[in-house]
């Protein structure tokens, strides 16, 4: 298991805010809500717990239970709030015996890729892994979770002592080995400078990019320069509607300005303070809302520079 120990970002000054006006098309302020599409799709995911495997001495103790999404509310409670946000599809359970030890297995079933990692990438600490299992995993205790295509598997057992964990990565290893998806993370992420990023930070969102209605699928990663960290996002925007939303929480908390002339955006960009994460500074470039939470021009002002070049 890696852990990487973050430094939160110092206090920053505050600036003052005056978008100018501009000839060129204006973002358009009525466009729909969400450009977030949940695609209907055939449940596969109880295909990928195995039956008995003899030769490993694995045996599945009854049929899988499985839970679609119009249930979910009333078998998890309040689990399943985090499970509909990321567009769920439906997930399954089963009990197994290996090697005479028990092990409980949930497989569930996203939207897309890019939903499931985002639904796994929130249960995971930053710059926590293990390796072995899907194209990312990691332990908690007596749980082990890993993402493969739009799966995400959660495997338990009662006691983390040696054998029960020999016998999880055992039943794991076989669903893996079953599920028909490639192992890959969301190619969005290849967009973000390599330099300075924090090892198995990534996070997706399905939906309320910082909590704000209607910034759904937004990409992160987390940066440490000199000290500080701050947060690199991206998210598409064609029709500019999610700069506006940005915009109009800006302007609640109060001064706002443009970003840093420095950082080059095309033709739209804001900057503001925001009461619980920082300076935040934003703009459009080539249909994609750019932008980094906690700026600070003494350790990002080159990094983002060059970002926002690369982008256009």
């Amino acid at each position: 298991m890696k852990k990487i120990s973050l430094v939160l970002p110092g206090i920053l000054c505050l600036l003052l805010w005056g978008l100018s006006c501009s000839d060129k098309k204006q973002p358009q302020s009525d466009a729909k809500k969400s450009e977030t599409t949940v695609v209907t799709q055939p449940f596969y995911a109880t295909s990928c717990l195995p039956h008995d495997i003899e030769t490993l001495d694995i045996k599945r103790l009854g049929s899988p239970n499985k839970i679609l999404p119009a249930e979910v509310d009333s078998i998890l409670g309040e689990r399943a709030v985090v499970y509909l946000a990321c567009n769920l599809v439906g997930l399954t359970e089963a009990d197994y015996q290996v090697k005479d030890l028990t092990v409980s297995a949930e497989v569930a079933q996203f939207a897309s890729l890019e939903d499931a990692y985002g639904f796994y990438s929130g249960l995971r600490p930053i710059g926590v892994g293990s390796d072995g299992l899907g194209v990312e995993s990691f332990v908690d205790g007596a749980r082990r979770y890993f993402t493969h295509g739009d799966l995400v598997v959660t495997l338990s057992v009662s006691e983390p002592d040696s054998a029960h964990l020999a016998a999880r990565f055992l039943l794991g290893r076989e669903i893996d080995n079953l599920i028909p998806l490639a192992a890959s993370k969301p190619t969005f992420f290849m967009l973000f400078p390599m330099r300075d990023r924090v090892p198995l930070s990534e996070r997706f969102y399905s939906h309320d990019f910082l909590d704000i209605s209607g910034l759904d699928q937004f990409y992160s990663l987390v940066y440490v320069s000199g000290g500080d960290t701050a947060v690199l996002f991206l998210g598409m925007d064609d029709s500019g509607h999610k700069f506006l939303k940005l915009k109009k929480h800006a302007e609640t908390n109060g001064a706002v300005d443009l970003a840093p002339a420095t950082l080059d955006y095309e033709d739209y960009s804001l900057a503001f303070d925001d009461p619980r994460r920082g300076r935040i500074v934003a703009g459009l470039v080539r249909s994609k809302l750019v932008g980094i939470i906690g700026y600070d021009s003494t350790g990002y002002d080159h990094l983002m520079a060059i970002w926002v070049q690369g982008l256009q």
